[in-house]
């Protein structure tokens, strides 16, 4: 058996570049810009939008996703214009703002068979520049 890294769904050279992705949003860029992208469970997004509402006083322009209604997929293309990441703690999210390097403040979603307060805490120093996605590959290539 070997441990590889997390599965990413992007590499590092595959995501937009700020200004791209600043222009695809409709953003100027000209105040920190903050995305909030939680799907959780029905209702959960509007409590967590909610909670994090007073960033909107804090200067930063939000930018509100969820799988609820449309959203905006795959959200990790447009990471590098955001200066803050607010999601929850599921695999994809927790991995892709490690992977990416971003300032997250991450909301653990209750789900029924994982715990992402488990994910956060062995997680929260790991560091990894490799995607496991190409790590798998390259294990598959030389069987």
């Amino acid at each position: 058996m070997e441990s590889i890294n997390p599965i990413i769904f992007r590499n590092k050279n595959e995501i937009m570049d700020r200004k791209p992705a600043l222009e695809k949003l409709g953003l100027s860029g000209d105040k920190p810009i903050c995305l909030l992208a939680y799907n959780g469970h029905p209702g959960d997004f509007q409590n967590v939008k909610k909670t994090y509402s007073y960033l909107e006083e804090e200067d930063y322009q939000m930018v509100y996703t969820t799988n609820y209604d449309g959203g905006i997929f795959p959200v990790v293309d447009y990471f590098n214009a955001f200066d803050l990441i607010i999601c929850g703690g599921g695999y994809n999210a927790f991995w892709e703002t490690v992977y990416f390097d971003k300032e997250a403040i991450i909301v653990p979603t209750h789900a029924r068979f994982e715990d992402p307060q488990i994910r956060m805490e062995a997680g929260q120093d790991f560091n990894f520049e490799e995607n496991g996605a190409n790590q798998l590959v390259d294990i598959i290539l030389n069987l």
